[in-house]
């Protein structure tokens, strides 16, 4: 706010006031500067177009406005406010000009706006996300249960043809289904919905079950399974359901670009944490795809036509569980020399 000056100050007393203050003060007579405190000075040095345009404003309307303006020698944009008001100097009405930067003010309202925007458009996109992916995952169930039945002859004979086709329809329900739990699951570790239960586990166990999931495709291949694991037996604090996931993820990942060769899990117990590892002979990735593997919908080495497909938000869902644990990720790779994907588990 502007100091009030009562209109029986001489020249002098005006000039000992605004020069004390610590507002950037002006006096302009018919828009001429006849005075400016040392605040005011450096303000005009900073912003060399500012002199000319409180010239031009420089009629007391008590009414505060704003001005954008470059930095002296930067590209930013600056904003100052300026109110003026009526005085007397020496004998001749006057304007006292009171201007402030308040550049920073703004950009932290423009901070919290965009910040309040995102968080708006969060909301829809889980919303969204929640909601379709709920109505799509009832009827899906429906339509799976149904094709099962018939695949199996409970609604009577079929033809080899027709079973066939129903496989290919059960697969591909399956897909489905996995891609709408891949989205309901980044959504939520987004949101911060996701519960972690903690139980002891054996984590060499856990291991070891979720590896006979593979056992077909690893059979079929011709793979080794070559493990390592510290200790028979390493018993840690975590939600099973949610590690589970992330071997299985990781396993998955392995044996879709792993054509021979061998697969792997390493477990290495230390004092305050497990160091974890899923380890391929695969094809690899490439240098400069390390930093953006576990970002969401990237799928590194996918190729257009048949053949294995996700959603590539696996790795980025690995992510979210192993940090929700306490854990971090990274990986080891180079083009044809295999993949290492690394993570740690606090064990309490």
């Amino acid at each position: 706010m502007i100091p009030h000056f009562s209109g029986a100050l001489n020249s002098d007393e005006y000039r000992v006031l605004i020069e004390l203050s610590r507002n950037a003060m002006a006096i302009f007579v018919q828009g001429e500067l006849k005075y400016a405190n040392p605040v005011a000075l450096q303000v005009f040095a900073q912003f060399p177009n500012l002199l000319e345009k409180i010239s031009s404003l420089a009629v007391p309307t008590e009414e505060v406005v704003r001005l954008s303006l470059p930095e002296n020698g930067q590209n930013q944009e600056h904003v100052l406010e300026c109110q003026t008001t009526e005085l007397n100097w020496q004998g001749a009405p006057a304007a006292l000009a009171n201007f402030h930067d308040v550049s920073e003010y703004y950009q932290v309202q423009s901070i919290k706006s965009e910040i309040r925007e995102q968080k708006r458009v969060d909301r829809i996109k889980d919303e969204f996300v929640s909601t379709v992916s709920h109505e799509i995952r009832t009827p899906l169930s429906i339509i799976r249960e149904t094709t099962s039945q018939i695949l199996d002859g409970l609604h009577g004979e079929i033809t080899s043809a027709q079973k066939n086709f129903l496989s290919k329809t059960l697969r591909n329900i399956d897909r489905l289904t996995k891609i709408i739990n891949d989205l309901l699951d980044i959504s939520k570790i987004e949101s911060g919905k996701i519960e972690i239960r903690r139980e002891k586990v054996d984590l060499v166990s856990l291991v070891r079950d979720s590896l006979v999931q593979f056992t077909p495709q690893i059979q079929k291949k011709g793979l080794q399974v070559l493990n390592s694991f510290s200790h028979p037996h390493i018993e840690i604090s975590i939600d099973k359901d949610k590690i589970t996931q992330v071997f299985i993820n990781l396993l998955s990942n392995s044996l879709k670009f792993t054509e021979q060769g061998h697969i792997g899990v390493g477990l290495k117990e230390w004092d305050n944490f497990v160091e974890c590892s899923v380890m391929d002979t695969g094809v690899g990735v490439a240098s400069e795809d390390l930093s953006k593997l576990f970002n969401k919908f990237i799928q590194i080495g996918r190729t257009d036509g048949p053949g294995q497909k996700g959603t590539g938000l696996g790795l980025a869902i690995c992510k979210g569980l192993i940090e929700l644990h306490g854990g971090k990720i990274w990986v080891q790779s180079e083009r044809g020399q295999g993949t290492q994907m690394i993570f740690t588990l606090p064990k309490t």
